[in-house]
């Protein structure tokens, strides 16, 4: 739980693992093995044990509450815990306290395990003995999810020392509490000293910043139309991080890619006295040989909080903290880098990071928002228009049947017994293809798509849940395998396979008319959970932050915008701001002899490059060209020799090496991109790093099976089918393309 202190009537309620001096980790992913198998599979063992004790015990109670109550430094103190089993005394002997923990270990690891390999966990078991007082002895009891193995050990009094124990560690408790009280007073002196990081609001910033303020006072979403070049990023961080800082509340600045955190950071950089701290995926910031976010298989996460105090890294991190000086911080004191990233969000005034941290179900922070209160934090979702694309994505997995005979060409390393259990488990999942490959659809929903069949099927979430606990024993199983055997596969598919399984399930748990589930034959089989709205989802999270704050340049219509992301339109503002640059700076040109619609595109394309040829001769400098698909793009591209092309594949620093030729204009330069990535959206080209843009075609998504189900979702709930599915997210993208020469 967590530790509530009132410094005023000096009072303070707090659960026993507030109190270890060695905190322990949350579970985590371990390779293929996802949070919720890991959970699910602990639970379960706990579950079993209590059971069969119970039975073999008379009087043995499970899940028993606790409650201790004393006094400290004039603190008025509350120790609530929860015990996972109570054997009653037998002939004058001891109660029985037990404490109950699950691992993941190999046989040979589990045979190695002495009551000295978790000291956190013998700590938080004599605990528990004196809270509970009297004659007690503590029965630490370790389980092996991987192979159901068992070790006891009992943890004998005395246990009176526990009390100065305990009362050192309120003491510190309390003292960090009145820090950072006195620290959060620090910040409200400072958010009235604030000043405007730049040397003057651009031309109608001031606006949104005034918008935003009202919005963050008043508790309310505001969504933000403005145009490239108003400087949306200052104009909404300065008032919502200043508004924070005097209220005490936190920023969330979720972006949809990457590349957008360097302009965050820069601007509370300037805030002087205001902390932030950014990260990327955590695999992106592993720095083990091996991913696999466990305990017991990470040295950078052993003994986590013991290094860390030791080393004291977290006060040695810059206020403003970029996932680069995280990963060297980590290495240099063998502690992970992601898990550094997340303490230091707990006391940043400005988190920035993914989307995925605030909405995806399976990566979600969940110490900030499971099971939390989050309603003194602020979101600032930036490029909003992306979220509602992403959103769907979350909620509609693919399970493909590739993954089946993948799995099936790894089974012959594995050791017999498991290999002989995946074999059954693979039987399961082929019967369950054939049977639902060979339902028909009817008339309606039979679509014969651009790239072959698909049709709507019955939700296969009752399969899928009588699946799972095999599939979870499965995946521990094949984990200890590995580990035992010292086999070390890259890319693993059957760690693949665990992960689409879990994902899949996740997402067939959510129910409703929003989604759609399609057997689809085009590339390969494969079951896909389709969602067509995830506003119901977005709304959840949206509604928990004390206030929302959604921008981009292309947030029209408005209404639009409001319901994709879910926000409620009687807590929801809106502002649209005109662009800040004079008309007469700015020359459009519309050629409407060239037909660039998908079926007579191909009769166009040598048109197409000598429009762009003449449009690069006009002027000197660099252009940039931006195309609705990667087959548009390159089929201009082979008539237009010497261009720089976006490729599906591009990495990083491929990317970063196409950005650092534009900064000189001599050569000049065209480069190639599509429309809705990362050369067209959430990047600056600031002076004259480009001359002109040019927008082939709108990029209207292609017609597909999907969409048209998506038309007609729309089409029922309210008549605007085409536009929902179709012309505002084409329309978007070309605005947003033609913002990069403006933001030039």
């Amino acid at each position: 739980m967590a530790v509530k202190m009132d410094l005023v009537n000096r009072r303070v309620t707090l659960g026993v693992g507030d109190l270890l001096a060695t905190g322990v980790l949350p579970v985590g992913r371990v390779a293929g093995l996802s949070v919720w198998t890991r959970l699910e599979l602990g639970r379960e063992a706990h579950r079993t044990h209590q059971r069969a004790q119970a039975e073999l015990h008379t009087g043995y109670a499970r899940e028993i509450t606790v409650k201790y109550q004393t006094t400290g430094d004039d603190f008025a103190v509350t120790v609530q815990g929860r015990l996972d089993g109570v054997y009653p005394a037998v002939n004058g002997g001891p109660t029985v306290i037990e404490e109950i923990k699950s691992v993941v270990l190999t046989p040979l690891a589990f045979a190695a395990l002495d009551r000295d390999s978790y000291p956190h966990y013998v700590e938080q078991l004599r605990l528990y003995c004196f809270l509970v007082g009297g004659q007690t002895l503590g029965r630490l009891v370790f389980l092996n999810v991987a192979d159901g193995a068992r070790k006891d050990f009992e943890i004998p009094g005395p246990f009176a020392d526990c009390a100065d124990w305990l009362a050192d560690r309120v003491r510190a408790l309390i003292r960090q509490a009145e820090d950072n009280q006195q620290r959060r007073a620090t910040r409200r002196a400072a958010a009235r000293e604030l000043n405007f990081p730049f040397a003057q609001p651009r031309r109608h910033q001031d606006e949104m910043i005034a918008a935003v303020r009202r919005a963050v006072q008043a508790g309310r979403h505001l969504l933000v139309s403005a145009p490239a070049g108003i400087g949306k990023t200052a104009g909404a961080l300065f008032p919502v991080m200043q508004a924070a800082a005097a209220e005490g509340r936190q920023v969330f600045f979720v972006t949809a890619k990457n590349t957008q955190h360097a302009q965050a950071l820069e601007t509370v950089r300037r805030l002087a006295g205001l902390t932030a701290v950014a990260w990327r995926a955590r695999e992106k910031m592993c720095i083990n040989n091996v991913y696999a976010c466990r305990e017991e298989f990470c040295p950078h996460l052993q003994m986590f909080a013991l290094k860390l105090e030791r080393t004291k890294v977290l006060e040695r991190l810059k206020p403003v903290t970029t996932a680069d000086e995280l990963i060297e911080a980590g290495r240099g004191v063998s502690l992970c880098p992601f898990e550094l990233a997340l303490l230091q969000a707990e006391r940043a005034d400005g988190i920035v990071c993914d989307y995925n941290y605030v909405f995806d179900p399976q990566v979600y922070l969940r110490r900030f928002f499971q099971d939390e209160d989050y309603s003194d934090a602020i979101l600032i979702v930036d490029e909003a228009h992306n979220l509602a694309d992403r959103a769907r994505d979350y909620y509609s997995p693919r399970f493909p049947r590739r993954l089946l005979r993948q799995l099936t060409a790894q089974v012959p390393a594995m050791e017999p017994a498991l290999a002989r259990d995946f074999r059954h488990l693979i039987r399961r999942l082929n019967e369950f293809f054939e049977t639902v490959g060979g339902q028909v659809g009817d008339e309606y929903s039979q679509v014969e798509a651009p790239t072959g069949p698909q049709f709507l099927i019955e939700s296969p979430r009752p399969f899928f849940e009588e699946l799972r606990p095999t599939v979870s024993k499965l995946a521990v199983r094949y984990l200890l395998d590995k580990l035992t055997r010292g086999r070390q596969v890259a890319e693993d598919p059957v760690e693949e396979f665990f992960a689409v399984v879990g994902q899949f399930s996740a997402a067939l748990a959510w129910e409703g008319e929003e989604f759609d589930y399609v057997f689809d034959r085009s590339g390969g089989e494969s079951v896909r959970v389709v969602c067509h709205d995830a506003s119901r989802m977005l709304a959840e999270r949206m509604a928990g932050f004390h206030s929302v704050i959604a921008m981009s340049a292309t947030l029209e219509p408005a209404e639009f915008y409001r319901q994709m992301l879910g926000l409620p339109s009687d807590r929801t503002d809106v502002v649209s701001l005109p662009s800040p640059f004079p008309v007469e700076n700015r020359l459009v040109r519309i050629v409407p002899t060239v037909s660039t619609t998908y079926s007579r595109r191909g009769g166009s394309y040598d048109k197409i490059a000598a429009i762009i040829e003449t449009v690069t001769a006009a002027r000197p400098g660099n252009y940039m060209a931006l195309f609705p698909s990667y087959d548009f793009l390159r089929a201009v591209a082979a008539r237009l020799p010497g261009a720089i092309c976006q490729t599906p594949q591009m990495d990083d620093a491929a990317r970063a090496a196409v950005l650092t030729a534009l900064q000189s204009a001599a050569p000049p330069k065209l480069v190639l991109a599509v429309q809705g990535g990362v050369f067209a959206e959430g990047v600056d080209y600031p002076g004259e790093v480009l001359s002109g843009v040019i927008v082939v075609s709108p990029a209207l998504p292609q017609v597909t099976f999907e969409r048209e189900r998506m038309r007609r979702y729309y089409d029922q709930r309210g008549g605007n089918g085409f536009e929902y599915a179709y012309l505002y997210p084409g329309m978007n993208r070309v605005i947003q393309s033609v913002g990069r020469l403006i933001l030039s």
